[in-house]
């Protein structure tokens, strides 16, 4: 009797559990980075930010779903400490709820831009801190200078054979007065071929809409991939001066800001645990040219070393600006 007790508490456990459940995850990435007339020095992460997160679901029955995620960024492995400008150990990456089913998926709250959905893939190192399509001003997901945005409502269809869309709205609690706007990304991912587009609306007068086009072909022995952005900022003309240009002694302009248009191109290949890529990027409004060369190897299907390097030219330098790093990422 007792162990038909204990095996029907046991049943009822794993029901109760298959039906709801909790996920912790994160990621640890720290190096040691050099870029042209800025203190050489230990850095957290230059490949990828080091972030802590929750995610779960429940089942509410006949196919739908409650979903949540909470994930947090600004922490500095190398210090330990959160930091401002990542809103230090508060959920500043992602603080959302959510429904799906079969028409798709609903999530209310701050999450991924939809430019980072659509686009990230297609920058074949992540956007590190030397992504050739950050320095040159080019990387979607860096557009208004951050990947998140906050009090959006996304709705993302099913995928049909490879092919789904998503569409959000993102209030003016993310933008203050400058009022609310929108974004619309399509994506097709089916074997070997990968293509993506999204826009967003501008944010003020002083913007402009963004768009981005990019696609990827995986042969095997290789991938690669390229595309092209028109960037939120325009250079302006006449007298007014480029409102985001690259500068000699400051890091910021080359990562999280951008303005212009213009290609980037990228390979990648495998060499047994390690791999390798090269990418281009030229932002031809500003004349200016980022270039990264990088290798990534897997000590465990969560543990990599890698290492990373980059240079951008521009005719708004008095000379060219090298980024570098080597470190140490765990995904757990």
């Amino acid at each position: 009797m007792k162990k038909t007790l204990i095996a029907l508490a046991a049943l009822a456990a794993g029901s109760a559990f298959a039906q709801s459940n909790v996920t912790l995850y994160g990621r640890v990435d720290v190096g040691y980075a050099h870029t042209t007339n800025v203190n050489t020095g230990m850095v957290s992460g230059f490949n990828s930010p080091t972030i802590f997160g929750l995610k779960g679901s429940e089942d509410l029955g006949n196919g739908l779903k409650a979903n949540f995620g909470l994930e947090t960024g600004g922490i500095n492995a190398a210090t330990g400490a959160g930091n401002s400008a990542g809103g230090g150990l508060t959920f500043s990456r992602a603080s959302w709820a959510g429904l799906s089913g079969g028409f798709g998926a609903i999530q209310l709250g701050r999450r991924a831009s939809l430019a980072t959905d659509s686009q990230v893939g297609f920058d074949l190192n992540g956007v590190t801190d030397a992504t050739a399509l950050g320095l040159a001003g080019l990387s979607p997901v860096l557009w208004y200078g951050s990947s998140r945005r906050s009090s959006q409502f996304v709705y993302t269809s099913p995928n049909f054979g490879g092919f789904d869309a998503a569409l959000s709205y993102i209030t003016s609690a993310d933008n203050g007065s400058a009022g609310s706007r929108y974004s619309l990304r399509a994506n097709y991912a089916n074997g070997p071929l990968a293509v993506g587009f999204v826009g967003e609306s501008a944010a003020t007068s002083a913007n402009r809409a963004a768009y981005a086009v990019a696609g990827s072909y995986n042969f095997g022995v290789a991938k690669l991939a390229g595309g092209w952005v028109r960037s939120e900022n325009a250079v302006n003309t006449g007298t007014n001066p480029v409102p985001v240009a690259p500068t000699d002694n400051t890091t910021n302009t080359f990562s999280g800001q951008e303005a212009g248009q213009g290609y980037f191109l990228g390979v990648s290949a495998p060499l047994g645990a390690t791999t390798v890529g090269a990418q281009f990027a030229n932002n031809t409004a500003l004349s200016t040219k980022g270039l990264e060369l990088f290798a990534n190897y897997n000590l465990s299907k969560r543990t990599m070393v890698y290492v990373d390097a980059a240079r951008v030219t521009s005719s708004y330098l008095t000379q060219g600006v090298n980024r570098y790093a080597v470190g140490l990422q765990h995904n757990f």
